[in-house]
């Protein structure tokens, strides 16, 4: 638990007598931890900067109770021939619930990064984020078991079918006998693949993996989701249909989503913070405006258009 590994979190060597380590046994929502002078400094420095939208009081209201997902100065140093990479720097972002937030960003910007280390793949080099009063530095197992991630590449085993993979990851989340195969069932149905529920991972289309791990990632009611990408290598038709799936699975979840698609983050996203080289530029919602000429303008036409 202690010596540094490629991938996962360590714990700091006296953990035996941290009193978060044996706290953390509990379950549910735990008390949300004190900001620090320095993170309340941070959203006032949001709240004036044009680049970000402001926030409403019920997301306010979030941020205290500690129902949003707040990053708090995240940093990631990858060691390289001659110095150091920074893939993440010193980033500050908040993701609310009941919302889609969007990171967008050209390949290398630090969006796979950032997700990695928001689901314990990989240790933070400093600074740390709070889900529900629990942090990813002290309490990592205990946000796991309310967190949902679809990764960038399928992380599938080859020999299981779509039924046996849902049917493992559903009791991983705890549900059991008839309870489980109502959830496997929906979860076919909404993504499908009920055609393909007993064919094996391996014979699968690359848009059908992807449809798997959107389907393994929302089960489970998880309230926190991570969807690294999830609509590579998807048909156009697919796609549209994976969006209404995140669309009507965003109520009482934190989800995020990376993509480097513009029109996707238009479409999902309810906010959308655009990364470049680990860093947060801009973060903000939209207002689209239209202005139509009365004389020659057809309004159904237009409409349907929207």
């Amino acid at each position: 638990k202690v010596v540094p590994k490629e991938w996962g979190t360590t714990l700091k060597w006296y953990f035996p007598v941290s009193p978060s380590y044996w706290r953390s046994k509990r379950k549910g929502v735990v008390a949300q931890k004190p900001k620090s002078d320095d993170a309340l400094l941070d959203n006032v420095v949001l709240d004036v900067n044009p680049n970000f939208e402001p926030v409403s009081n019920d997301l306010r209201e979030q941020e205290r109770n500690g129902s949003a997902l707040s990053v708090q100065r995240l940093r990631k140093v990858f060691p390289v021939p001659g110095g150091e990479k920074i893939a993440v720097k010193g980033l500050n972002l908040v993701m609310y619930k009941d919302q889609i937030t969007c990171l967008l960003g050209h390949n290398g910007a630090g969006k796979t990064t950032l997700i990695s280390m928001l689901t314990g793949m990989t240790a933070p080099s400093g600074g740390d984020a709070t889900f529900r009063g629990m942090s990813l530095n002290d309490d990592m197992d205990d946000i796991r078991e309310s967190l949902g991630i679809c990764f960038q590449h399928d992380v599938l085993f080859g020999q299981l079918t779509v039924e046996e993979h849902l049917l493992i990851f559903g009791q991983i989340k705890g549900y059991v006998d008839e309870e489980l195969k109502a959830v496997v069932e929906n979860q076919i149905r909404e993504v499908g693949l009920t055609e393909k529920r007993h064919v094996k991972s391996s014979e699968l289309s690359g848009g059908m993996k992807r449809k798997l791990s959107v389907a393994i990632s929302l089960l489970g009611d998880s309230s926190l989701v991570f969807l690294d990408e999830p609509t590579s290598g998807m048909d156009p038709y697919s796609r549209r249909s994976t969006w209404e799936i995140l669309l009507n699975n965003r109520n009482d979840r934190v989800m995020v989503l990376t993509t480097h698609f513009m029109d996707e983050a238009d479409i999902l996203g309810d906010r959308i913070a655009i990364m470049a080289e680990g860093e947060n530029r801009y973060g903000a919602g939209y207002n689209l405006t239209l202005v139509k000429d009365e004389a020659g303008c057809n309004d159904n036409n237009l409409i349907a258009f929207i």
